[in-house]
């Protein structure tokens, strides 16, 4: 009866019944803040956030784990914590998980997964798209962190790197 806009089907008992109730349901509906909350507004409220992932180069990774808390002051959000997913010849892929205001948790995820601009105009191979969230991602954490991209390194060095991540991640998943 409540969905119903039409008065003359209510009768006239119940109409200041049905009237209280549809201007109810239009207060929950349009107000920016819900009386229920006891006060507590909802742009305060802590959440859990959902968990999302992030890819990032793996010459950045170590320096992201060291010092992604500064993401705490820039967004708002009262607890971060991430997690290697998974680790990649070229990036590591990072399970990131917070708590804040719904703001602050969403500020958070716009800030770590940038929009990848499309050319229209031409299609992209599977390597060129790779490649171009790779350079969007570090350019991202350089703005962010100010990391300073390493010089060209050879192919040893990068050999090197890999094997030494790979240790530290073994290192990481026994002590757990």
């Amino acid at each position: 009866m409540i969905c119903s806009f039409k008065f003359k089907n209510v009768k006239r008992e119940f109409r200041h019944v049905y009237e209280a109730a549809q201007a109810t349901l239009i207060q929950l509906a349009f107000s920016p803040e819900l009386p229920i909350f006891s006060g507590t507004s909802l742009q305060k409220i802590i959440i859990p956030f959902p968990s999302f992932v992030i890819s990032v180069p793996q010459m950045y990774s170590s320096q992201f784990q060291d010092s992604y808390q500064k993401l705490k002051r820039l967004t708002g959000c009262t607890d971060i914590a991430i997690r290697l997913r998974k680790a990649y010849s070229f990036f590591y892929q990072y399970t990131i998980c917070c708590k804040g205001t719904l703001e602050s948790c969403q500020k958070l995820e716009d800030i770590l997964t940038p929009t990848l601009e499309y050319d229209h105009g031409r299609t992209m191979t599977l390597a060129e798209m790779k490649e171009l969230k790779t350079k969007t991602m570090q350019k991202l954490l350089e703005k962010i962190f100010g990391f300073i991209p390493p010089a060209h390194s050879t192919s040893q060095d990068l050999d090197a790197r890999r094997l030494n991540h790979r240790e530290v991640v073994a290192e990481r998943h026994q002590s757990f």
